[in-house]
């Protein structure tokens, strides 16, 4: 949906995200850095190592609960 519907795709996401918060409590987590977030947080994709840290592509965001504890890492395409 991303390549064909960028618009929709996005749309879809913070709706998605919304009811997440709205009704599970759980937030997603984007990240930018490979370096700012802590152990476990993050899945690298298969295929690359860390040079910069810099994250490419997010695949799959992360979610933390409310209290801001990790419940899924996020999937990340890195640098």
């Amino acid at each position: 949906m991303r390549e064909t519907a960028p618009e929709r795709a996005a749309r879809f996401a913070d709706q998605l995200a919304a009811i997440l918060a709205q009704e599970l409590g759980i937030k997603t987590f984007l990240p930018k850095q490979f370096q700012d977030c802590p152990n476990g947080w993050l899945e690298l994709a298969p295929g690359r190592g860390v040079v910069t840290g810099r994250v490419r592509r997010v695949l799959r965001p992360g979610l933390q609960d409310s209290q801001g504890r990790l419940r899924v890492p996020a999937l990340v395409d890195v640098e």
